[in-house]
C-alpha cells in the first residue's frame, strides 16, 4: 500500500545557501530531513519524461534544456555502472505532472503539489513512497524547477553578476534524491559531495555521492573490500577515546580535517595506491576529487589480493598534504584531537588492512587496542612537583597556600621552600585587563606576576571570564550577583562575546608561558598551571561566583581548555574548585565531569571546615565513579574546623592543630597531590596560630614526599625522595614491627626527642623518623603500597 505520505527533496537558496527541509503532505507539514529513509526502486529501470521545452544559447553548447537535463540522467548512468539500475529518456510526454500519477517527469512548475515555490525555492524532488514487504520502495518521482528563477547549462563556477543557476548540476543533485539519497552533511557527513545542502560550486557527482549511491543500489566499492565508511569513522572515534582514557594523552594535536575527512579519503588515497598509483600521484587524485574533479581513474589493475600496504612514513605523508589543503584551500577551522597525526597514520591503516583481510570491525578493533597498550604505554600522570623549565626549588612542595592582595613581597608570608601559592581572587580578571574591548593594560598585571616570582613560588592561576562592558552587552538585563569581588562587577555569567574572552585567554597565557615568545619582559619562569573560574555551583543569596547552569559552565571549561593549550601545549588546567561534596555542589558538577573527558587535567576540591580529610577519600571515589580513575587531584582550598551545633562546644586552638595536623596526613594517603592550606587568609581568622605552626612544620617535615600510604586509620607512611620513611601516629597507633631502636619524634606543635620504640607516644599526632641505627626497614626502598 501507498503510506500516503509524500516527501519532497528540496533546495533551496536563501542569501546564497542552500538548506534542506522535507515538505509532507497531508497532515504533516514539517519534518526533518533526517526522517527519511533512504528507499529503493523496485524496477532497474526509471523512465523519466523530460518535458523542460525548448532554448537556445545554452553555455556548454546544449541544444536545448531536454539535452542539458539528459547529460545528468547520462552522469548517474556512468556512476551506476557496476549497478543494474539506470535512468531513460522518455520524450514527448505533456508537461503537467502530478503527486502520484505512474510518470517520473521533469518539468519547469510554479508550484509543487498546489504549494506556491516562493522566490527562496529552486527546485524540488517529489517521491512516493510505499512499504512493502518490510522495505522503503520509491513508485514515483517528479523533478519540479522553479521557472520563476533563471538558468542555463555550464561547468564550473556560478557567473559573476545575476544569479544564474546551472540546470544540469540542479537535476543531478535532484536525481540524487529520486534515487532516494538524502543530504551528507545533514547527518553531519562530508561536505564535498554534490548532494550537500550548501549550493557551491561543485558540479559533478563526488566520491561521497558515488559511494552511497551505489551502497544503496547493493554494489560494494570496486576492487578492494574496504569497510564501509560509517565503520571506518566509527573506529576512528574510537580511536580517540582509547587515547583519551586509556592513554591519557590531552587534546592537544592541532589539525584541519575532521574525523570524517580522515575516515573517507584515507581509504581512497589506499585505493588509487594499491591500484598501482604511486603514492605522490595518489595525493593528487585525492585531492582532484576534493576539488570537484569526480572520481579519478586508478594507475592499473590489480593481480591479487595480496594487498601490499604502504610504509607509515608515506601514510604521514598523505595526511600532512591532506591537513594543509583542508587549511588552505578549503579553509577549514582548526580542530583539536587527543590522537597525533603519526597514530592516525598508523591505526587507520592497520584497521584497514585487518578489515581488507577479511577480520570483522570487532576482532580489529580488539586487536588494535592490544598493539596501542604494548606500542605506546600510558603517558606519565602531571605529578605535583616542579616543571623542569623552572629554576631549582620553585614548586618542588605538595603544600601551597591561598594569599591574597595585590602586593606578594608585602602581602604574602612564604615560611617554608617549594611553596605554591593560589591567588585569591588574583588579578587575572578579564575586565581588569582589557577594560575596553581589544585593548590591552599589561602594566598591573606584569608588576604582579614579577613580585611574586621574587618569593620563587610555583602558582596556580584562576582565571575570572567577566568584563563590566561584555556582560552588560547580553546581562544587562538579568539579575545581578552578591560576591565577595568588586572588581568583577555584579554580573557574573559566561562571556558574552567567547571569542573575544577567549582571544584574551590566549594571550595571556602566550604572555606567561616562559617560551621565550611574546613573553612579559623580565619573566623569570613560566606560568603553567591555570584554573577556570572559581566555585561556579556556588550561587547562594549571600555569595555568587558564577550564574549560569552547569551546561554553560562545561562549555566555559571546554572553551578555555582549548585556547589555553593553543597558547601551550604544555599547560596544566584546573576546573574551578568544587566548593565540597554537599549535594548542592555535587548536583552542579554532575553534569559538568559527564561532559568534561579530555578538558581538564587535574581535579579540584575545596573543604572548609566541612571534613576531616578535606573531602579527599570521598573526592577521589567521586573521580572514579564517573570515569576519572587515573586523573590526579588537588585540594586548593583546605581549612580544619568543625561548626558547632548549639549544644557544642567549638573546638580550641591546641584541637585546631591536632587536627590540622590529621587531616593532612589523611587527606594525602587518600591521593591528593598538592593541598592549599586557606590558613589566615580567611576573613574570620582560621583557625588559628596554632593550626598554622603546625600546617608549615608538615610543610617543612614531608615536604615533598613520594608516596603517602594509609598504614591504619590513625597512621600514614611518607616515603622521602632520599630513601626514608616518615610515620604519621595519632590516637596511640603504633609503628610497623620492622620499626625497632632509637627513633626521632617530632610533635604536631614542634617538639622533637629521640627515644626509644618502647616509648612512643603517640596518643596526640606525631612524626616519627627510624634512625639509621635503628635497624628497622625505616630506611631504603619504599614498602609497596
Amino acid at each position: 500500500m501507498t503510506r500516503g505520505v509524500i516527501y519532497l527533496g528540496m533546495q533551496l537558496v536563501r542569501y546564497g545557501l542552500a538548506i534542506a527541509t522535507t515538505i509532507v503532505a497531508s497532515v504533516i507539514w514539517a519534518q526533518e530531513a533526517s526522517s527519511r529513509m533512504e528507499s529503493r526502486w523496485p524496477t532497474r529501470i526509471i523512465s523519466l519524461h523530460i518535458s523542460l521545452g525548448a532554448t537556445t544559447g545554452l553555455i556548454d553548447g546544449s541544444v536545448g534544456w531536454n539535452a542539458c537535463a539528459a547529460r545528468s540522467l547520462a552522469a548517474w548512468n556512468v556512476a551506476l555502472a557496476p549497478a543494474p539500475l539506470r535512468f531513460t529518456n522518455v520524450a514527448g510526454m505533456p508537461a503537467a505532472s502530478s503527486a502520484v500519477d505512474g510518470l517520473n517527469s521533469i518539468i519547469f512548475a510554479d508550484q509543487v503539489s498546489g504549494i506556491p515555490f516562493g522566490h527562496s525555492l529552486l527546485s524540488a524532488t517529489r517521491s512516493t513512497i510505499r512499504l512493502r514487504h518490510g522495505f522503503d520502495e520509491t513508485v514515483d518521482a517528479d523533478i519540479l524547477i522553479n521557472q520563476a528563477h533563471p538558468f542555463n547549462c555550464y561547468r564550473g563556477p556560478q557567473p559573476p553578476g545575476s544569479p544564474v543557476y546551472d540546470l544540469r548540476r540542479t537535476v543531478t543533485h535532484a536525481l540524487g534524491h529520486a534515487l532516494g539519497l538524502t543530504h551528507p552533511d545533514a547527518a553531519h557527513q562530508s561536505s564535498g559531495a554534490l548532494m550537500q545542502a550548501d549550493l557551491g560550486n561543485v558540479d559533478t557527482l563526488q566520491f561521497n555521492d558515488l559511494q552511497r549511491a551505489r551502497a544503496l543500489t547493493g554494489v560494494a566499492t570496486v576492487g578492494i573490500p574496504f569497510p564501509p565508511r560509517n565503520d571506518a569513522l566509527a573506529f576512528f572515534l574510537h580511536l580517540e577515546t582509547e587515547y583519551r582514557d586509556t592513554l591519557r594523552r590531552p587534546r592537544t594535536n592541532t589539525g584541519y580535517v575532521d574525523a570524517e575527512g580522515s575516515a573517507v579519503w584515507f581509504p581512497e588515497w589506499l585505493r588509487y595506491l594499491l591500484h598501482g598509483c604511486e603514492a605522490p600521484e595518489a595525493t593528487v587524485r585525492v585531492l582532484l576529487q576534493i576539488r570537484g574533479q569526480g572520481v579519478q581513474p586508478v594507475c592499473g589493475e590489480m593481480t591479487s589480493t595480496d594487498y601490499a600496504f604502504p610504509p607509515r612514513n608515506l601514510s604521514l605523508e598523505f595526511l600532512e598534504a591532506l591537513d594543509t589543503f583542508y587549511r588552505d584551500e578549503l579553509r577549514r577551522e582548526v580542530q583539536f584531537s587527543h590522537v597525533d597525526l603519526e597514530g592516525k597514520a598508523v591505526w587507520l591503516q592497520e584497521y584497514l588492512r585487518y578489515r581488507v583481510e577479511g577480520v570483522s570491525d570487532t576482532d580489529a578493533r580488539a586487536q588494535i587496542v592490544s598493539h596501542i597498550a604494548q606500542a605506546a604505554p600510558p603517558a606519565p600522570q602531571e605529578g605535583p612537583l616542579s616543571d623542569p623549565t623552572w629554576p631549582e626549588g620553585v614548586g618542588s612542595s605538595r603544600f601551597g597556600q591561598l594569599v591574597g592582595g595585590s602586593v606578594p613581597r608585602r602581602g604574602w608570608n612564604i615560611t617554608f621552600d617549594g611553596a605554591w601559592v593560589r591567588p585569591h581572587p588574583g588579578p587575572f580578571i578579564w575586565g581588569n585587563i582589557e577594560g575596553t574591548p581589544g585593548a590591552y593594560h599589561w602594566d598591573a598585571l606584569d608588576r604582579f606576576v614579577s613580585e611574586s616570582q621574587s618569593l620563587r613560588v610555583a602558582q596556580l592561576t584562576t582565571i575570572w571570564p567577566f568584563a563590566r562592558w561584555d556582560q552588560e552587552s547580553c546581562h544587562g538585563d538579568q539579575p545581578t550577583a552578591q560576591n565577595g569581588f568588586p572588581e568583577f562587577g555584579d554580573r557574573l555569567y559566561a562571556p558574552c562575546d567567547m571569542h573575544a574572552y577567549l582571544a584574551w585567554l590566549g594571550a595571556v597565557v602566550e604572555r606567561y608561558d616562559g617560551d621565550g615568545v611574546e613573553d612579559m619582559p623580565g619573566l623569570a619562569y613560566g606560568l603553567r598551571h591555570w584554573e577556570i573560574l572559581n566555585e561556579p555551583g556556588m550561587q547562594g543569596p549571600q555569595l555568587t561566583f558564577f550564574q549560569d547552569p552547569p551546561a554553560r559552565y562545561l562549555e566555559l571549561l571546554e572553551r578555555s581548555y582549548t585556547a589555553i593549550k593553543t597558547a601551550n601545549r604544555d599547560a596544566i588546567v584546573l576546573p574551578a574548585g568544587q566548593a565540597g561534596m554537599q549535594p548542592t555542589f555535587v548536583e552542579f558538577w554532575e553534569p559538568v565531569l559527564a561532559g568534561a573527558k579530555g578538558f581538564f587535567d587535574i581535579g579540584n576540591i575545596h573543604s572548609i571546615s566541612s571534613s576531616d580529610d578535606f573531602f579527599s577519600t570521598q573526592y577521589r571515589s567521586w573521580l572514579t565513579d564517573r570515569g576519572y580513575p587515573s586523573t590526579p587531584y588537588w585540594i586548593t582550598e583546605a581549612q580544619v574546623g568543625r561548626r558547632p551545633q548549639s549544644h557544642q562546644q567549638a573546638l580550641s586552638a591546641d584541637e585546631l592543630a591536632q587536627l590540622t595536623f590529621t587531616s593532612y596526613a589523611r587527606a594525602f594517603a587518600a591521593g591528593a597531590n598538592v593541598i592549599f592550606n586557606v590558613g589566615g587568609h580567611d576573613p574570620t581568622g582560621g583557625p588559628g596560630l596554632a593550626s598554622a605552626a603546625t600546617f608549615q612544620l608538615m610543610a617543612r617535615t614531608i615536604p615533598d614526599f613520594t608516596r603517602a600510604t594509609a598504614l591504619t586509620d590513625a597512621s600514614v607512611r611518607f616515603d622521602m625522595p632520599d630513601g626514608s620513611v616518615i610515620y604519621a601516629l595519632w590516637d596511640g597507633a603504633s609503628l610497623p614491627d620492622t620499626v625497632l631502636g632509637t627513633i626521632e619524634v617530632t610533635t604536631y606543635d614542634g617538639i622533637t626527642t629521640r627515644v626509644e620504640r618502647a616509648d612512643l607516644d603517640s596518643v596526640r599526632p606525631v612524626f616519627v623518623l627510624p634512625t639509621p641505627s635503628s635497624g628497622s626497614d625505616g630506611v631504603g626502598s619504599p614498602a609497596s603500597p
